[in-house]
Formats: structure tokens, sequence, C-alpha cells
């Protein structure tokens, strides 16, 4: 059986929770006799390469289309879909497995349709929450959830405002809505008015997106029943949802949390993608309104936002308390987040499931996190973790006094983790036997 795992990016080019998922999965997979490629595009380029990585097979497919507006609003289609083609007809998969559609130059709903024109069997993971919220980020004015239901005025509206317009984005919105039910496109206007006003008739092409991969695969999985539940509301196929639950497993237990608390001061770990949505800024708030002797943070990750992050080490470069590393490759996370007191994942944007929680809780790490649905399926709030809420620095300082006001807390919460359950062994199991059933049917 033949797998092509198809994907914007991969390691060691950007190290992030769907690459992280795909290279456990892939691994775990090929331990079991599954034949695995990845795909993605060779962007900036118009040749085709292939590297391997830790005995991954990895091919790329030429993508020398720019980010532009015409891709986004769908007014052309990229230039590498007969180079995506090629790679298919040349693989002969048994399934083509896509883990994300890009907003621009990336993979789209196109090269899903180039797979379906092939006749192959095709599968949807849902890692991230762009596919049924044009913002990405499933909360509105940054502090309340939503509930996921598409409505063109309430996600128009709120598009705007995660964009930037922060005056009379209402008004922009009614317009826009006005100007696609007459069915003027603004898309062509090559200013920012004209983006404004094809946002209504972007979100409708984002929702119309949503039901063909719905329609074109052969089935979604979903990594958390709270986005089962939201495509639920949005009135999706039930019948092609398949939930796999992320999980994550060790052979190392030495790496196990045992220790107390040492030296009485709190060791914090942001480990994850240094940009805003990602919340580092929310963190390193909290942690500058606590004494430095009690606290330390180290902060490992690759730079997906050089501004954000100059910006932040600047403000903080005072604080000794603070130190700033590289990112690492996921086969030593495990050992990194084992040598902490706390694992934190501040999120100011819907996260679906995050590895990084796995891996703490496989090596009974406790996990301080933003107060988000897809989060407290992971946490027990008071029991294997903390959650204090979205986008509130006095909120998580509060949280981490309590582990410092008491460190036999952060022993409980250690025991209440246990041994790991989850064993990313099983997971693999459980997509061979969805291969497997989409093979024979």
């Amino acid at each position: 059986m033949k797998i092509l795992h198809v994907l914007n990016h991969f390691l060691p080019n950007r190290v992030a929770g769907i690459e992280v998922y795909v290279f456990h999965l892939s691994q775990q997979l090929i331990n079991l006799g599954i034949d695995v490629v990845v795909v993605t595009p060779n962007y900036g380029s118009d040749l085709y390469n292939e590297y391997t990585y830790d005995n991954i097979i990895v091919k790329q497919y030429p993508e020398v289309s720019a980010p532009n507006r015409d891709l986004i609003f769908g007014i052309k289609k990229p230039n590498s879909l007969k180079s995506f083609q090629k790679i298919l007809e040349l693989e002969s998969p048994d399934v083509v497995h896509f883990h994300e559609i890009s907003g621009s130059n990336g993979i789209l709903i196109d090269h899903i349709k180039v797979a379906d024109k092939l006749i192959c069997k095709k599968l949807m993971t849902f890692h991230l929450v762009n596919c049924s919220c044009p913002s990405g980020s499933l909360v509105i004015n940054g502090v309340e959830e939503c509930d996921g239901l598409v409505k063109l005025s309430k996600c128009t509206s709120c598009y705007l405002s995660h964009k930037g317009l922060t005056f009379g984005e209402d008004l922009v919105s009614l317009i826009s809505i006005l100007f696609y039910k007459l069915g003027i496109n603004t898309a062509r206007w090559n200013n920012k008015l004209g983006t404004a006003l094809n946002s209504a008739r972007y979100i409708r092409k984002k929702q119309d997106e949503l039901r063909k991969i719905f329609t074109i695969c052969d089935n979604v999985i979903v990594l958390t029943n709270w986005y089962k539940n939201v495509l639920r509301t949005n009135k999706l196929n039930e019948n092609k949802i398949v939930y796999i639950p992320q999980s994550f497993s060790h052979p190392k237990n030495e790496f196990f949390k045992k220790n107390q608390v040492e030296n009485q001061q709190i060791k914090i770990l942001y480990l994850g993608r240094i940009a805003k949505v990602k919340g580092l800024h929310i963190l390193l708030s909290a942690i500058s309104k606590i004494n430095k002797r009690l606290i330390s943070l180290d902060i490992y990750g690759q730079i997906f936002d050089r501004d954000y992050t100059k910006e932040l080490k600047a403000k903080y470069s005072s604080f000794e308390n603070i130190q700033w590393h590289d990112s690492i490759s996921p086969k030593d996370s495990c050992q990194l987040i084992s040598s902490y007191d706390l694992l934190s994942v501040p999120s100011i944007i819907a996260e679906m499931s995050p590895n990084v929680i796995k891996e703490a809780f496989a090596v009974g790490v406790p996990v301080i996190a933003s107060k988000l649905k897809g989060i407290e399926e992971l946490i027990q709030h008071g029991k294997t973790g903390l959650l204090f809420d979205l986008n509130n620095a006095e909120s998580l300082k509060n949280e981490i006094l309590k582990c410092i006001q008491n460190p036999e807390f952060l022993e409980v919460l250690r025991r209440n983790i246990g041994e790991h359950k989850g064993n990313s062994v099983n997971i693999a199991l459980r997509h061979i036997e969805l291969y497997n059933n989409l093979i024979s049917f």
C-alpha cells in the first residue's frame, strides 16, 4: 500500500504542528510496512526535487507561483497543477492524504480536484480551522470563541476586523455583502479598497471550498470532537467524518518527569512557532510581572514573524530569566520538555489539538494553556494542567503563581498525568484501517 501525504511544507524546512504530526504518522506507517511519500511544493523553483528526512521520502514539485491576490480570490489557478499531477501519475498511490489547504500558492482545492480527476482515493485531515473560518482563528475580537457557524454578515465583519480594519468594519461589511449580492466583483481592483469590499465574496468562496472538500474527498479526519461539532453545525456530510484523536508515545521512559521543583524556581518552556497567533507576547507579559528569582522561561521555536520576534526580544531584553533559543528537531522535543516544570501554550486563536501538549504529557510535564475548546479536550484544569482566560496575561500570571506559591501542586498535576495512555502506533493502525476501507470500496 502506498500513501501520499500532501502538505504545504515539511521538515526540516518548517517545524510546526502539521509537519510534526505528519512526521510521526509517517514514521509509524513505515514501521508497519506502509510505503509513504510526502509531497510538497518546491516554492520559487521550476525544478522537481527529492530528499529524505529520517527515512521519509519527500518529493517536491515545481511551484513558481508567488503569493498574490489573484490566487487568493480564485481569479487564476496556480502554475503547479500539471507538475502536481505528474507526481501523482508517477507515484500511482493507493490513497492521497491531504493535510491542509493554503490561502495562496500552496496546496489548494484545485490540487484535490487533480487527484479526483485521476480517480485517486482522497482523504483530508483538518489540522487547522482555516477551512471553515476565513480568518483562521475562530475567535471574535480576540477574546471570544466563535461557534463556527458560517454566516455571511458575521464572518465578513469578523474577517475585516481580523485583517486590521479597526473602524467602520460593519459598514464596509454591509457594502461588501451588497456588492456580492449585486454580482459586483471588486477583486480585480488592485488596491486595498477592492480587497476589503471583496470580503463577502471571499467568505462565500471559502464556504464553497469547504463543501467541495466534503464532496470530493472520500473521508475527512478530525482530531477533536469539538471540531467535529463545528462541521456538523455547518450541515456538512457527517457520514464522511472520521474522528481519530491525536496521540503521542515515546519509548524512552527515562524522560518521564518525576523530579520536584529545584531551587524554588519554576522552569517554564515555550516550544512552538514564534508568531503572534501563538501568543508568546501574552506569556512574556505574565512572566515579566513575577519576581525573577521565582521563575524562568526558555523559548524554543522557528521564527515565522521576524518583526514580532524583534519587538519581543527588545522589550524583554533586560530579563535575564528569559532566554531565547533556536528551534529543535521533533526527535529531541520529549527530552527537552522533560527538563521543565511547566510547558506553556498561550495561543490566541483556536487550536485543534497541539502536538506539544501530547508530548508534554508523554513525559509527565503539566501544561498551562489558553482556555480554548480544542485544548480543553486535552487538559483537565487543576488535574493535568492549568487553563487561563484567552488573551489574558493577568489570568496566566495568576495560574503560574498558584504553582509558585504551592510547589506541591505541580507534583499533584504530574501524578494525575501518569504514564501517558496515548499510543501513536494505535493511531497509525486506525489510519491503515481507514486506508484499507477506502481501497476496498
